[in-house]
């Protein structure tokens, strides 16, 4: 049986685009470092900070060969995802953004659950990170588990239609590992310009996919 961790390409690419958010990206960046699932690759797009963010990734990079650092001038979070989508060498690609934080074995088993069900992309729950010295707090939840069945295989558009009759269909591109190659044979991209990006990115992914699968909220991440 050949192990996860000694097939030659990254099983998942972490893309995370970095803009001002010294205070929490090298918590976000550790998460990623410390994930069960070793066989990785971590692309950091500094999208023109103006902070310290840059010295803390530089930091990281230094003690983790799997990190892959690109600076460019600020252009958005769409732009510096469709970076890193281009560079990406790994089977699934996992989009997080730089103040988020995945519990530690979340790669792992999403990657588990997509080879084994053969799925264009899985998705999960989160909870929400409140900073206690922001006074607004948006009243959302990533708890889908009222509307959709765990482990059951659905089309996208399934899945899509129950959130949306329920409620509780969320665009974040956090809450999803995808197979690269779904996204490349339908020329997937994150439109730049505009705001609220992932709106328009996921409703596409439901709309495409054959095989998704929702799974419990035992794996999340934290927003």
């Amino acid at each position: 049986m050949t192990s996860l961790e000694n097939l030659p390409t990254p099983l998942v690419s972490v893309i995370i685009p970095v803009y001002n958010t010294e205070e929490y990206v090298y918590n976000t960046i550790e998460s990623i470092r410390n994930q069960t699932l070793k066989n990785i690759e971590i692309i950091i797009i500094n999208d023109g900070s103006t902070d310290n963010s840059l010295e803390i990734i530089n930091g990281c990079s230094k003690n983790d060969e799997r990190i892959k650092v690109y600076s460019q001038k600020n252009a958005g979070q769409s732009a510096a995802r469709n970076v890193g989508i281009k560079i990406a060498k790994g089977k699934y690609l996992y989009f997080m953004d730089s103040d988020d934080f995945l519990e530690k074995d979340a790669l792992l088993d999403c990657y588990k659950i997509c080879e084994e069900n053969e799925l264009d992309f899985v998705t999960f729950d989160a909870d929400i990170l409140i900073d206690k010295k922001n006074s607004y707090h948006p009243n959302i939840t990533y708890n889908r588990s009222n509307t959709l069945d765990k482990d059951k295989i659905y089309s996208g558009v399934e899945a899509f239609d129950l959130q949306l009759k329920k409620n509780t269909y969320t665009p974040s591109p956090c809450l999803y590992l995808l197979k690269k190659n779904f996204v490349l044979n339908n020329n997937f991209c994150f439109y730049e310009g505009i705001i609220h990006e992932d709106q328009l990115f996921t409703a596409r992914i439901y709309l495409s996919a054959k095989r998704v699968i929702y799974i419990s909220k035992d794996r999340k991440s934290v927003v």
